[in-house]
Protein backbone atom coordinates (compact mmCIF):
# COMPACT_ATOMS: atom_id res chain seq x y z
CA UNK A 1 0.00 0.00 0.00
CA UNK A 2 2.79 2.41 0.86
CA UNK A 3 4.42 1.87 -2.57
CA UNK A 4 1.17 2.88 -4.32
CA UNK A 5 1.01 6.17 -2.40
CA UNK A 6 4.61 6.95 -3.28
CA UNK A 7 3.94 6.15 -6.94
CA UNK A 8 0.87 8.37 -7.01
CA UNK A 9 2.79 11.20 -5.34
CA UNK A 10 5.62 10.87 -7.89
CA UNK A 11 3.18 11.01 -10.77
CA UNK A 12 1.27 13.99 -9.34
CA UNK A 13 4.50 15.96 -8.81
CA UNK A 14 5.65 15.06 -12.35
CA UNK A 15 2.34 16.24 -13.82
CA UNK A 16 2.51 19.48 -11.80
CA UNK A 17 6.05 20.14 -13.07
CA UNK A 18 4.94 19.42 -16.63
CA UNK A 19 2.02 21.85 -16.36
CA UNK A 20 4.28 24.52 -14.86
CA UNK A 21 6.75 24.19 -17.75
CA UNK A 22 3.92 24.28 -20.30
CA UNK A 23 2.47 27.47 -18.80
CA UNK A 24 5.86 29.20 -18.50
CA UNK A 25 6.80 28.18 -22.05
CA UNK A 26 3.62 29.55 -23.58
CA UNK A 27 3.25 32.90 -21.81
CA UNK A 28 4.14 36.00 -23.76
CA UNK A 29 7.83 36.91 -23.68
CA UNK A 30 7.10 40.29 -22.11
CA UNK A 31 5.31 38.61 -19.17
CA UNK A 32 8.04 36.13 -18.22
CA UNK A 33 8.50 36.54 -14.45
CA UNK A 34 12.27 35.90 -14.41
CA UNK A 35 15.03 38.47 -14.14
CA UNK A 36 16.54 39.31 -17.51
CA UNK A 37 20.01 38.60 -16.14
CA UNK A 38 19.49 34.83 -16.36
CA UNK A 39 20.09 33.28 -19.77
CA UNK A 40 16.99 31.60 -21.13
CA UNK A 41 19.21 28.63 -22.07
CA UNK A 42 20.06 28.14 -18.39
CA UNK A 43 16.34 28.32 -17.56
CA UNK A 44 15.57 25.69 -20.21
CA UNK A 45 18.39 23.45 -18.97
CA UNK A 46 17.25 23.74 -15.34
CA UNK A 47 13.56 23.26 -16.04
CA UNK A 48 14.12 20.15 -18.14
CA UNK A 49 16.68 18.76 -15.67
CA UNK A 50 13.94 18.87 -13.03
CA UNK A 51 11.42 17.43 -15.48
CA UNK A 52 13.84 14.65 -16.49
CA UNK A 53 14.50 13.78 -12.84
CA UNK A 54 10.79 13.65 -12.04
CA UNK A 55 9.78 11.85 -15.23
CA UNK A 56 12.34 9.08 -14.65
CA UNK A 57 10.97 8.53 -11.14
CA UNK A 58 7.38 8.61 -12.40
CA UNK A 59 8.03 6.29 -15.36
CA UNK A 60 9.75 3.79 -13.04
CA UNK A 61 6.56 3.64 -10.95
CA UNK A 62 4.22 3.16 -13.93
CA UNK A 63 3.44 -0.03 -15.76
CA UNK A 64 4.70 1.14 -19.16
CA UNK A 65 6.31 -1.50 -21.38
CA UNK A 66 9.88 -1.90 -20.15
CA UNK A 67 9.55 0.68 -17.37
CA UNK A 68 11.11 -1.73 -14.88
CA UNK A 69 14.25 -1.73 -17.05
CA UNK A 70 16.38 1.29 -16.16
CA UNK A 71 17.57 1.94 -19.73
CA UNK A 72 14.05 1.76 -21.18
CA UNK A 73 12.70 3.94 -18.37
CA UNK A 74 15.39 6.48 -19.23
CA UNK A 75 14.43 6.32 -22.91
CA UNK A 76 10.71 6.78 -22.07
CA UNK A 77 11.61 9.78 -19.92
CA UNK A 78 13.94 11.29 -22.51
CA UNK A 79 11.31 10.80 -25.21
CA UNK A 80 8.67 12.53 -23.09
CA UNK A 81 10.92 15.49 -22.28
CA UNK A 82 12.18 15.99 -25.83
CA UNK A 83 8.76 15.66 -27.45
CA UNK A 84 7.32 18.10 -24.92
CA UNK A 85 10.22 20.52 -25.46
CA UNK A 86 9.90 20.32 -29.24
CA UNK A 87 6.15 20.79 -29.27
CA UNK A 88 6.38 23.75 -26.89
CA UNK A 89 9.12 25.38 -28.98
CA UNK A 90 6.86 25.08 -32.02
CA UNK A 91 3.77 26.38 -30.14
CA UNK A 92 5.63 29.47 -28.92
CA UNK A 93 4.93 30.99 -32.33
CA UNK A 94 1.30 31.35 -31.24
CA UNK A 95 2.32 33.56 -28.30
CA UNK A 96 4.52 36.02 -30.18
CA UNK A 97 7.73 34.23 -29.26
CA UNK A 98 10.04 32.43 -31.64
CA UNK A 99 11.08 28.77 -31.66
CA UNK A 100 14.80 28.25 -31.14
CA UNK A 101 16.73 25.05 -31.88
CA UNK A 102 19.26 25.99 -29.18
CA UNK A 103 16.42 26.12 -26.63
CA UNK A 104 15.40 22.64 -27.76
CA UNK A 105 19.02 21.45 -27.35
CA UNK A 106 19.05 22.93 -23.83
CA UNK A 107 15.79 21.08 -23.11
CA UNK A 108 17.29 17.78 -24.28
CA UNK A 109 20.53 18.40 -22.37
CA UNK A 110 18.62 19.23 -19.21
CA UNK A 111 16.55 16.07 -19.59
CA UNK A 112 19.72 13.97 -19.87
CA UNK A 113 21.17 15.63 -16.75
CA UNK A 114 17.97 15.13 -14.76
CA UNK A 115 17.48 11.51 -15.83
CA UNK A 116 21.12 10.74 -15.03
CA UNK A 117 20.88 12.35 -11.61
CA UNK A 118 17.63 10.48 -10.91
CA UNK A 119 19.35 7.21 -11.85
CA UNK A 120 22.26 8.00 -9.50
CA UNK A 121 19.86 8.75 -6.64
CA UNK A 122 17.99 5.49 -7.35
CA UNK A 123 21.22 3.45 -7.33
CA UNK A 124 22.44 5.06 -4.09
CA UNK A 125 19.06 4.40 -2.50
CA UNK A 126 19.12 0.76 -3.63
CA UNK A 127 22.67 0.29 -2.28
CA UNK A 128 21.75 1.92 1.03
CA UNK A 129 18.62 -0.24 1.44
CA UNK A 130 20.56 -3.40 0.53
CA UNK A 131 23.19 -2.57 3.15
CA UNK A 132 20.52 -1.88 5.77
CA UNK A 133 18.90 -5.30 5.14
CA UNK A 134 22.24 -7.07 5.53
CA UNK A 135 22.86 -5.53 8.96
Amino acid sequence: MKKNRVSIAEIVIWIAASITIIVLSLISGSKIPVAATISDKVLHLGAYAVLGFLSFAAVRSMNLPGSSNILLAGLWSFGYCTVMGGVLEFLQQLTGRFPDIVDFAADAGGAIIGISFSWIVLRLYQLFIKKQKEV
